[in-house]
């Protein structure tokens, strides 16, 4: 909102009302795209991208969903409304909770917050999900490796020789 003229102010205004209305009536891509127009004049305004995210999740698009709900967090963080910016990032996680990316940003946030344990349970979360990201990759490989493949078995055989004692002793010296 800041910098514009009254001429502009109102013509996002305008696009608002015409996006609101094209929601109202169900036409969810002409909504999209007057609160997208809108944006692009008010960029520091959160409540255009919950409003956009809202949409994508009226369509069934999570990814673009959760880039808005993203931008909108983003915004409140930036702007130290730390609280609004864990509640859009939790709406976030609802539509896809095994995001690490927007979970270390919560435990950011959290810190921030004075909420060491709330940070603390989502380090968790990331470090747990590495994990399993580590396993599942190498469970993928093993059946690969079965099966002959070349790739998977040199891949298995680079995995032992790092998880080998020998090669932590080496680490650690």
């Amino acid at each position: 909102m800041l910098g514009l003229t009254k001429s502009a102010e109102k013509k996002v205004q305008k696009l608002l009302d015409m996006a609101e209305k094209a929601k109202r009536k169900g036409n969810l891509g002409d909504a999209i795209e007057k609160f997208e127009m809108a944006s692009t004049f008010r960029p520091d305004d959160p409540r255009i991208f919950l409003k956009l995210a809202d949409l994508w999740v009226k369509r069934g698009i999570k990814t673009e969903a959760i880039a808005y709900y993203r931008k909108a967090a983003i915004i409140y963080s930036k702007d130290s409304y730390y609280f609004q910016a864990v509640a859009v990032y939790k709406q976030a996680l609802g539509l896809d909770e095994e995001r690490t990316d927007i979970r270390e940003e919560m435990a950011g946030l959290y810190e921030k917050l004075g909420l060491e344990s709330d940070a603390g349970r989502e380090r968790d979360f990331i470090s747990l999900s590495k994990r399993v990201t580590a396993l599942e990759t190498i469970t993928t490989n093993v059946f690969a490796a079965q099966n002959g493949d070349a790739k998977a078995k040199e891949f298995l055989k680079l995995a032992r020789n790092l998880l080998s004692p020998k090669s932590r002793q080496k680490k650690d010296a």
